[in-house]
């Protein structure tokens, strides 16, 4: 298994502001080692909006480093990918590369 790609770094590379709620849910996150629901996720976060968590996670969702699996009974599960966060950056080619 692939170690799980540092999230606040994943979402910084999308340009997005490393907000304290952000940071308190990667870490979470990071620490997860088996599917979760987006309920537990925020039960285990207080301090975090349950929006704020949503939010975080759609957009984990989008870059593929969160996967969404759906269950029988409709609730959906979420779990961390084992692929590395392929990371986007505009650094120049030489030429003749």
């Amino acid at each position: 298994m692939t170690p799980h790609t540092n999230l606040v770094v994943v979402l910084e590379d999308l340009g997005y502001k490393a907000t304290a709620p952000r940071k308190a849910i990667a870490k979470l996150l990071e620490q997860k080692h088996d599917t979760f629901t987006l309920e537990a996720l925020s039960e285990e976060l207080p301090s975090v909006g349950r929006a704020t968590v949503f939010r975080t996670i759609r957009l984990l969702l989008e870059t593929g480093v969160v996967c969404r699996i759906p269950m029988m009974d409709g609730t959906p599960l979420y779990c961390l990918t084992r692929v590395s966060h392929r990371h986007h950056h505009s650094a120049s080619v030489p030429s003749g590369a």
